[in-house]
């Protein structure tokens, strides 16, 4: 690569007009209210806003990528940006005086949104220049490329020390690790577990593996959080579903535990599996709220402190005066209030979900339960159901998709063959019909021809674009059987999954990037949850008769 291509995406600096751009963004009001960071033009120069903490960045100079670099290019590239520093430092200069050079810090218990930001987006060097209640920056940054950065900032980032430096604790990097591609913890769980690091609430247990808590000292009160807690006792960690739950902090002194359970979508809710017994309970639906359910300060969460306020006793440390620290923190970085106490519900979808992988239904249990209770809500639908398929049709069926097919679909057709429901007015669930063996054959000759015609003769062409892990990142392929249908969509056997997939596992048609999980590890688990779900009544029957399931 010669000197000249490192330098090919660089953007020139302001001419003469950098004291004017500079000029107006310092004008520019704070808290715009954008939903998110907003583009600005002033005399041609972009400016990127960001209202949630008062700054505004103009880029000098970016490089091309400095990837498996020895030091060489970064070196040209340093040398070929000093004129645009050096220009843009004299001009601010002798505007506003001389600069003030100001470092990072090393201590994550004091230091500023800047020092924050300099830890967190590698800037090097900042050059400060105080303008009113505002400062002007002049700075590098250094990554995968390098970059020269001006930037406009409220007093109170330079200023302020009551920011704790950002970064992974050691209880989030083992959650991590625990984590199916395609789920993330959520942003304000992040911040509220590298708070508590920073602050030195916590430590190591007897096997020397991290727990952080959101209050001060060694004692044991309330949610004590880690990245090792299994979920051993309620589901075996390996089973194939078992990637849905993780448990995020021990809840009372007997084993129960509060845990993120994941739907396909990569989606979360915080759920409680309480020693005390009883049916989970769904904790909140919001990241935040979970955090503000901590935040109260309950000694332990169980199913009998729900509805109770919590009495602050300053002089008592096993009360909620331990954590005012920590309500004072969620209050204030997410503008929300902590309640004085808390309510709750028993999750039925979770149970049932639950239930149907830690001890799945057989076929024939879960269709007994299923007919029973669609013979009782809803007639019409009941009637729809077929008898059993043809070992003709089973045998069509299982050439036309060029695979085996799983044991469990083969019991559930010889129970019933899909529905009658050619209105599609009278589905099974969710406005879903179930397909018929010969239906299922039709299906994936339609969708099928329908790629051909689309991508040519290679429908098995990867899409780029997607993140694949168990299930292929391509259009539709034969080993895809969809067994259920809604307006083009519906769920389907995968029966060519990846290596990291279990054949069989349960996908939703059509596929969409990035890749989602599978729902299901099988079509047994997806059955008994169906039964499980209407045996626990979590549903509602719409006008026209169809069975709505809770969510």
């Amino acid at each position: 690569m010669s000197d000249q291509d490192l330098f090919t995406t660089f953007v020139s600096a302001p001419p003469a007009g950098l004291i004017g751009v500079v000029r107006e963004m310092l004008a520019l009001p704070w808290q715009t209210g954008a939903d998110s960071d907003a583009e600005e033009i002033i005399d041609g120069v972009e400016v990127m806003s960001s209202d949630t903490i008062d700054l505004r960045i103009v880029e000098l100079s970016r490089s091309t990528s400095l990837e498996d670099d020895d030091g060489t290019r970064e070196a040209v590239v340093r040398e070929h940006s000093a004129p645009v520093v050096e220009g843009a430092v004299a001009a601010l200069t002798a505007e506003w005086g001389e600069s003030t050079m100001l470092p990072g810090s090393d201590d994550a218990h004091a230091c500023t949104m800047l020092q924050v930001l300099m830890d967190s987006l590698g800037l090097v060097t900042v050059r400060a220049w105080p303008a009113g209640d505002r400062w002007i920056l002049v700075c590098d940054q250094m990554g995968s490329e390098y970059a020269v950065l001006l930037l406009v900032a409220s007093a109170h980032v330079v200023e302020d020390h009551d920011y704790s430096m950002p970064g992974v604790s050691s209880v989030e990097e083992r959650l991590v690790e625990r984590l199916a591609p395609g789920t993330e913890l959520p942003a304000p769980l992040r911040r509220a577990l590298s708070v508590m690091e920073a602050q030195r609430w916590g430590g190591t247990d007897a096997d020397d593996d991290p727990f952080v808590t959101p209050y001060e000292g060694e004692f044991r009160l309330g949610a004590v959080f880690s990245g090792t807690r299994s979920t051993d006792g309620w589901l075996d960690p390996a089973a194939p579903d078992a990637w849905r739950l993780l448990p995020l902090a021990e809840t009372d002194g007997s084993g129960g535990f509060a845990a993120l359970w994941f739907a396909p979508s990569g989606d979360s809710r915080s759920v409680l599996l309480s020693s005390e017994g009883g049916a989970p309970q769904r904790l909140a639906d919001d990241p935040v709220d979970f955090l503000r359910l901590i935040a109260i300060g309950y000694d332990e969460l169980t199913p009998w402190v729900w509805d109770e306020p919590v009495s602050v006793d300053e002089d008592d440390e096993d009360t909620a005066a331990a954590h005012a620290p920590f309500r004072a923190w969620v209050e204030e970085e997410f503008d929300v209030e902590v309640p004085e106490s808390w309510s709750v519900t028993d999750d039925e979808r979770f149970a049932a979900w639950l239930s149907a992988v830690a001890e799945p239904l057989t076929i024939d249990e879960s269709w007994t339960i299923i007919e029973r209770v669609l013979e009782e809500r809803s007639p019409a639908a009941f009637a729809t159901l077929r008898g059993p398929a043809s070992q003709d049709d089973l045998d069509e069926l299982t050439r036309t998709v060029g695979h085996p097919l799983p044991e469990d679909l083969v019991a559930s057709l010889l129970r019933h063959d899909g529905q009658d429901n050619p209105t599609q007015l009278l589905d099974l669930v969710d406005h879903h019909t179930l397909l018929s063996a010969r239906a299922m054959i039709e299906q994936s000759d339609l969708l099928a021809d329908a790629v051909a015609d689309a991508v040519g003769d290679d429908v098995d062409e990867t899409i780029d674009w997607m993140e694949p892990d168990r299930v292929r990142a391509i259009v539709n392929c034969r080993g895809w059987l969809q067994f259920t249908s809604a307006e083009g969509e519906g769920h389907a056997i995968d029966l060519a999954p990846l290596p990291a997939g279990e054949t069989g596992q349960i996908i939703h048609l059509p596929v969409d990037g990035p890749t989602p999980p599978p729902a299901y590890s099988s079509y047994r688990v997806w059955l008994s949850d169906l039964a499980r779900r209407l045996e626990a009544g979590a549903f509602t029957v719409d006008d026209g008769g169809v069975i709505q399931l809770n969510d």
